[in-house]
């Protein structure tokens, strides 16, 4: 399996911008945060308004994610498709992170609402 996800990874390519030399780049910005030991962030899509993250735990113990994102009001779990799950109660959000378990390799898909 991991050499045939090997034949669809492009390199990157870099590419020059159309502006004007002088434009100023826009101010610093905070945006999406992902954090847990063991866990990867694999895909991050705009869909329907709200932003779908998708995580990885690459671990044979449970693990949590921390999801954080400015303005954060509510998370819902998913499945791979993107709709929600039965139990797809928004997860407690605190100051625009919300904390949830994974257990061992799991793959989770969140709905993040602002």
């Amino acid at each position: 399996m991991h050499s045939a996800a090997e034949s669809f990874r492009h390199p990157l390519a870099a590419l020059h911008g159309t502006a004007p030399a002088a434009t100023p780049l826009p101010d610093a910005a905070e945006g999406l945060s992902v954090a847990g030991e063991g866990v990867v962030l694999s895909s991050v899509r705009q869909r329907e308004g709200q932003l779908e993250v998708r995580v990885v735990a690459q671990s044979p113990h449970p693990a949590a994610v921390r999801l954080a994102l400015p303005g954060l009001r509510a998370a819902v779990r998913c499945d791979l498709l993107g709709r929600p799950v039965e139990q797809g109660e928004p997860s407690a959000v605190s100051g625009g992170a919300v904390t949830v378990p994974l257990r061992p390799w799991e793959i989770a898909t969140f709905r993040l609402r602002r």
